[in-house]
């Protein structure tokens, strides 16, 4: 992870780097890995590329990191405030 300067003063915004092979938490059916799985499910059938798929897994995983830094564990948990 680096840190570099972010949109609001004082603040730092993270890039996080994604491991090479991640690994969704299926086993919860209201969790975000069940819903992550639904989405590449539909985006498969879509037929987006590999390469597209990769890099939203990676987007997708690092926006998980960033709702783990904050607590949040439930896709319900996720507001428009905690976003902004």
């Amino acid at each position: 992870m680096t840190a570099k300067s972010g949109n609001r003063p004082g603040e730092k915004q993270l890039r996080m780097a994604a491991p090479r092979k991640i690994v969704w938490n299926t086993k919860d059916p209201q969790g975000m890995g069940a819903l992550v799985q639904c989405y590449f499910d539909y985006l498969r059938t879509r037929r987006f590329a590999e390469n597209t798929l990769k890099q939203r897994n990676c987007s997708l995983y690092n926006f998980y990191l960033w709702l783990e830094m904050r607590g949040i564990r439930q896709p319900r948990e996720v507001t428009r405030p905690i976003i902004e």
